[in-house]
C-alpha cells in the first residue's frame, strides 16, 4: 500500500533565526513523480493562493506562514495520472499529514479525493482528531451494531459509477433503522458540542462549530461563541458564526427588516422598502425546490385572499440560472413580486445569508412598517394572517 507522508518538521536553526511564525511542511512520495501544490483560502482578501513545487525523487518540501488558521489541502499531480486531494488546517506549527495512497475516491465531476488520512501536530490537528472520532465511538455501542453494519456496507457502493444501487441502499438504510439513525446522529452531535466547548481556545472548534449552529436559537448560538477565547473569536474560522449571529439579530421580531434591492424577472429593480404600509410575506425559494413548489397552491390561497386588504409576497429566488426561475414563475402562474437574488465571488446568496435562511423555503412575515414579525411555517401562517386581517 502507498502512502503519501507530509510532515511538517522545521529546523531549530530555522526557528532561532525568525521572529516570524511559519510552517515548513516536508512531504514524501512513496515511488512518485509529479507535483505537489499546496491551495488554501488567505483569510484577509479571500482569493485563493497557491504553492506549487516539483516531487523529486519523492521527496517536496513547502515553506511559508499564515496569518491566521485556514483550510487546505495537498494537491497530488503525479506524472501521466489524475490529480488527487487531500485536506486539513494549516497553521504555523510542524504538521504531519499521512494520506493513504490506496484510499483515493473518485468524485466524478468533484474530482479525486484521498479517503483516508491523518494528521498531526499543533493544535488544531488534535482537536479535529477528537471530534471526528466522536461519530465512531458512538457507532461502536452494542445498540447501534446493525446501523453501523447498514452503513458500512453503504459505503461500499460508489454513487458515481453505481447511483441506482446506492440510492436503493440508502433508502433501504433508511427505512429499516430510522430511530438508530435519529438516536445516533442526537447523540454525535451532542458530543461534538461537548467537544467544542472544551476546545475554545482552538481556531478548528469554531470551525466546526459553524458547521452544526444553524438548528441552535441565537441565544445558544450566542452562549457557545462568546465561551470562545477573544483569538478564537476573531479568527477568520469564525467569521461564519460572527455573521449568523448578526443575521439572527436582524430578523428578530421587531427588528427592522434588512433592506434590499434586487432584480425582477423584467430587469427592472425592485426595492423591499418600497412596501411600506403593506404586509409582506418574503419566500425564499428556488424552481429546483420541491417542497417550495409544492406549497405554491397554498401561498397562492392565501394571496387571493389578503391581497386587497394589504398583503403582498416577495419571492426570493435562490436560483443562479434565471431561465429556470422564469420558466418556473410562469409554469406555478405566481402573480406576486419575483426578484433574484446575487451571488458575489462564488459565495452563497447574498440576501437569504442576510436573513439566515439556509432551508428552502423559508418564510418571513413583515408588518406594515416594515419590521420584523418573524420567521413563519405555513401552519402558522394561516392563523397570523387571520388575526392580522380578520375573517
Amino acid at each position: 500500500m502507498k502512502k503519501i507522508l507530509v510532515g511538517a518538521l522545521a529546523a531549530c536553526a530555522a526557528i532561532s533565526c525568525s521572529k516570524q511564525p511559519s510552517y515548513t511542511i516536508n512531504g514524501e512520495v512513496a515511488d512518485i513523480n509529479g507535483k505537489a501544490v499546496l491551495l488554501y483560502r488567505n483569510p484577509v482578501s479571500q482569493t485563493k493562493v497557491s504553492d506549487t513545487v516539483e516531487i523529486k525523487n519523492g521527496k517536496f518540501t513547502f515553506k511559508g506562514s499564515v496569518e491566521d488558521v485556514v483550510p487546505a489541502t495537498v494537491m497530488i499531480i503525479p506524472d501521466n495520472e489524475d490529480a488527487v486531494r487531500g485536506g486539513f488546517y494549516l497553521e504555523n506549527a510542524p504538521l504531519t499529514v499521512d494520506l493513504v495512497w490506496s484510499s483515493i475516491v473518485d468524485q466524478g465531476r468533484y474530482g479525486k479525493y484521498i479517503g483516508e488520512s491523518k494528521v498531526t501536530g499543533g493544535v488544531n490537528s488534535a482537536f479535529l482528531e477528537q471530534y471526528n472520532s466522536i461519530e465512531k465511538t458512538v457507532l461502536e455501542q452494542e445498540k447501534y451494531k446493525e446501523y453501523k453494519q447498514a452503513r458500512e456496507n453503504l459505503d461500499k457502493i460508489n454513487p458515481n459509477t453505481d447511483y441506482d444501487a446506492y440510492r436503493k441502499a440508502l433508502d433501504e438504510m433508511r427505512a429499516n433503522f430510522a430511530e438508530q439513525m435519529k438516536a445516533a446522529s442526537e447523540e454525535a452531535a451532542k458530543g461534538r458540542i461537548e467537544c467544542i466547548k472544551n476546545n475554545p481556545d482552538v481556531e478548528s472548534a469554531a470551525g466546526m462549530f459553524a458547521v452544526y449552529m444553524r438548528d441552535l436559537s441565537l441565544k445558544e448560538i450566542e452562549d457557545i461563541f462568546n465561551s470562545f477565547t477573544p483569538k478564537v473569536q476573531n479568527c477568520h474560522l469564525a467569521k461564519e458564526i460572527r455573521d449568523e449571529i448578526t443575521a439572527l439579530k436582524a430578523v428578530q421580531p421587531g427588528a427592522v427588516a434588512p433592506d434590499f434591492t434586487l432584480e425582477m424577472p423584467d430587469g427592472t429593480d425592485f426595492t423591499l422598502s418600497s412596501l411600506r404600509g403593506k404586509y409582506v410575506l418574503v419566500d425564499f425559494w428556488a424552481s429546483w425546490c420541491g417542497p417550495c413548489r409544492a406549497s405554491v397552491p397554498h401561498l397562492k390561497e392565501l394571496y387571493a385572499k389578503y391581497k386587497d386588504k394589504g398583503f403582498e409576497i416577495v419571492g426570493v429566488t435562490n436560483d443562479t440560472n434565471h431561465d429556470k426561475w422564469k420558466q418556473a414563475i410562469e409554469e406555478d402562474k405566481t402573480e406576486w413580486i419575483h426578484v433574484a437574488d446575487v451571488f458575489p465571488e462564488d459565495r452563497g446568496g447574498e440576501v437569504i445569508a442576510r436573513y439566515a435562511a439556509h432551508y428552502l423555503p423559508t418564510l418571513y412575515l413583515i408588518d406594515k412598517e416594515g419590521k420584523m414579525i418573524g420567521k413563519m411555517e405555513h401552519t402558522e401562517l394561516d392563523a397570523k394572517l387571520k388575526e392580522l386581517f380578520g375573517e
